[in-house]
């Protein structure tokens, strides 16, 4: 009530909230999605190399990465449920970071050889395995997903990402179903490996998908596009 301006990341916030659709008509909320496309994933020629090394030792297969915090509403279980249901020799799931989850899950992947934990990794190494990988996987489950910068990355890089359905919460804004990734009922282990294993299979649409994640990352994520958006919020707040 006291504020001049609302600014939210993603419209999903003004349509899935009980209290922000009222200062719409005042005019107070503005979108303003978060940004990607800055130095940090300017690609070098070592993480390059490197990328080429991830790929040749998995050749013939479909490489999958995830990376983030390790902590409940990633929903990180559902990739080592969603293994069950992959021919593991076809699939290589490569879990990059860190957190309180990441023994529960070792101990829960215990058998599955085709998924490595990578652990904490640096920007070099999540931009090889950004150009390496052929699936971004962002299994995340609740609203504290708000936006998912990562998953956002993902998209940047040409790669369609996996999603589950979240009510209220922007990744299914930030990814777009059919137009930049697969989404999923949220929590399906089974239907979660079933996209998987169809953009693996049908390159006609994984081709689809790779160029419009990269059409809807440098049109909302870009550093152009914030700053055009911020110069928008700040004239709106100034009129």
């Amino acid at each position: 009530k006291m504020s001049d301006q609302i600014i939210i990341t993603t419209p999903n916030y003004l349509e899935n909230t009980s209290y922000l659709p009222k200062y719409a008509d005042k005019n107070k909320v503005v979108v303003l999605p978060l940004r990607v496309g800055d130095e940090r994933i300017i690609i070098t020629k070592e993480q390059e190399e490197k990328a080429k090394e991830i790929r040749e030792q998995n050749e013939g297969k479909t490489i999958c990465f995830f990376f983030g915090r390790h902590v409940p509403y990633k929903g990180l279980s559902n990739i080592i449920e969603a293994n069950k249901y992959l021919n593991r020799n076809k699939f290589s799931i490569y879990v990059g970071g860190t957190g309180p989850l990441t023994e529960e899950l070792k101990q829960q992947a215990i058998g599955m050889d085709n998924i490595h934990f990578l652990g904490r990794i640096t920007s070099d190494d999540i931009n090889s395995y950004l150009l390496a990988t052929d699936l971004f996987l962002f299994p995340s489950i609740t609203r504290n997903e708000a936006f998912g910068i990562s998953l956002a990355e993902g998209l940047w890089f040409g790669k369609p990402a996996v999603t589950f359905t979240i009510l209220g919460s922007g990744v299914n804004w930030v990814s777009i179903n059919n137009e930049t990734g697969l989404e999923v009922e949220n929590s399906n282990p089974q239907a979660y490996a079933e996209a998987m294993i169809k953009l693996s299979e049908d390159k006609v649409l994984y081709e689809k998908l790779s160029q419009g994640a990269i059409d809807r990352s440098r049109r909302y994520f870009s550093k152009d596009s914030f700053d055009i958006n911020t110069k928008k919020a700040y004239l709106l707040l100034n009129k």
